[in-house]
């Protein structure tokens, strides 16, 4: 990876992020649009799992050797937090995923049009916990599986 020069590996987590926002999120909308008003399937649900699982493989293989391949600012928070990874390009690296993330909502839009965007893009609720609440808990699930604690 310290062959690779920034720009790079910036990039790399843009596309990256980008394709896991297209897919995996995208197949939300997708389905929701293909199923009608009916509540999603025990194997729609397993479509849109494997959806998110086959990009992140995807993304492993094209853009892992380059950046590391977090596509998640979690991801790449918990690795710094835990010493894998240096604080320095903790700023770039955020940056490249939420533009690359923007990138893949819009192709989302482009793709599937206006009516994706009414049903949500794959938005997952808190429910009734605050936003504190569930930032905690994403944080301490990543930061546990970075540094591999148990809980």
């Amino acid at each position: 990876m310290d062959e690779n020069s920034m720009w790079q590996r910036l990039a790399a987590e843009f596309l990256g992020t980008a394709f896991l926002v297209f897919v995996g999120v995208g197949s939300v909308p997708a389905l929701a649009m293909a199923r009608g008003n009916a509540p999603f399937t025990g194997s729609e649900l397993g479509v849109i799992s494997l959806s998110f699982g086959a990009v992140v493989i995807g993304t492993v293989y094209v853009f892992g050797y380059i950046s590391g391949n977090h596509i998640n600012p979690a991801v790449t928070v918990a690795l710094a937090a835990t010493g894998k990874f240096p604080w320095r390009d903790v700023p770039g690296y955020l940056a490249a995923q939420v533009l690359g993330a923007v990138a893949g909502s819009f192709a989302i839009i482009g793709v599937l049009g206006q009516r994706a965007s009414e049903l949500g893009l794959g938005v997952a609720a808190y429910g009734d916990i605050p936003v504190w609440q569930a930032f905690t808990a994403e944080f301490i699930g990543t930061f546990c599986w970075s540094s591999r604690c148990s809980a």
